[in-house]
């Protein structure tokens, strides 16, 4: 990336350009040094930056602040001179981040981000979460104050610690939250799994996500839908038209989506069993006695 740029700086309440200005580094979000004019109209208004051109060197960048001056008009502008002179200041301010990183300044701190997996990672989106204008950015909670990465959290993360509730599923299955349950659903069968869903599962107890009921409260049995615990009751089992039996709907789902590649649920299973006649993946299903 080209060291020497071009910057502007914009009133936040309109969007109009104020200030015209050319640097390296994180000059272009700096607050200090500025002119008292510049200060007034931010303290008023607002800013936010935006880097318009980046140079190879500094002689680059201090002619076309000359000509980007020109373009606004120096009378509409904070800036004292037409521009041209002095050489640019790099300003760094260092950064800290919730992972125990730091990093000289934000533009390396998007550098490292773009090539971990954030490439289309920015300097104002850490800039304002630093500054405390965002809660986290790119999954971290970020500081222009040296703290212990064990200080920072984001809001999400604090809500999670203080909301988490274990959950409990019809299959025998526990998680350590919604999001951990709907981790597990996404990779066997429901791609599109929802936390909330499980949630709303667990809280109301009478609605069954994703072939299976919910609960907040380990209950092995109470957690079961009708179907299933009158299976249990009885000793009952699920019969395919094509022969097979299986031990219980959720046998049979797993046995569909297997077979056939999709995201069979055994909500589809159960509703066939209890309708006779009635097909689900091009077969009819039934509860059916174990043999004694």
């Amino acid at each position: 990336m080209k060291k020497y740029y071009v910057y502007l700086h914009r009133r936040a309440t309109d969007g109009s350009v104020f200030y015209v200005g050319k640097g390296c580094g994180d000059r272009a979000g700096a607050r200090k040094p500025r002119n008292e004019h510049w200060h007034r109209i931010v303290n008023k208004n607002g800013f936010r930056w935006e880097i318009i051109k980046r140079f190879d060197t500094d002689d680059e960048a201090l002619l076309w602040e000359q000509a980007v001056i020109s373009h606004y008009g120096l009378e509409n502008l904070a800036n004292m001179t037409v521009g041209g002179d002095g050489k640019s200041g790099c300003y760094y301010r260092p950064i800290y981040c919730s992972n125990g990183m730091h990093f000289k300044g934000v533009s390396l701190a998007a550098k490292w981000l773009n090539e971990n997996g954030w490439p289309k990672a920015d300097t104002t989106h850490l800039s304002d979460c630093a500054n405390g204008k965002r809660n986290s950015a790119y999954g971290f909670a970020w500081s222009f104050k040296e703290i212990p990465s064990g200080d920072f959290k984001t809001r999400s993360e604090a809500s999670s610690e203080r909301s988490r509730k274990k959950v409990y599923c019809s299959n025998g299955m526990d998680f350590l939250s919604a999001t951990h349950a709907q981790d597990w659903l996404m990779k066997n069968g429901w791609e599109k799994a929802s936390h909330s869903a499980v949630s709303r599962a667990c809280r109301e107890g009478n609605i069954v996500a994703y072939g299976h009921s919910w609960s907040y409260v380990c209950r092995p049995i109470l957690g079961l839908t009708r179907s299933e615990k009158l299976a249990i009751r009885n000793g009952m089992e699920i019969s395919c038209s094509n022969g097979m039996v299986f031990p219980s709907v959720e046998d049979a789902a797993k046995w569909l989506r297997g077979s056939r590649g999709d995201n069979s649920s055994s909500w589809g299973v159960r509703n066939a069993a209890r309708s006779p006649g009635k097909k689900f993946k091009g077969f009819t299903w039934a509860f059916t006695e174990k043999d004694k």
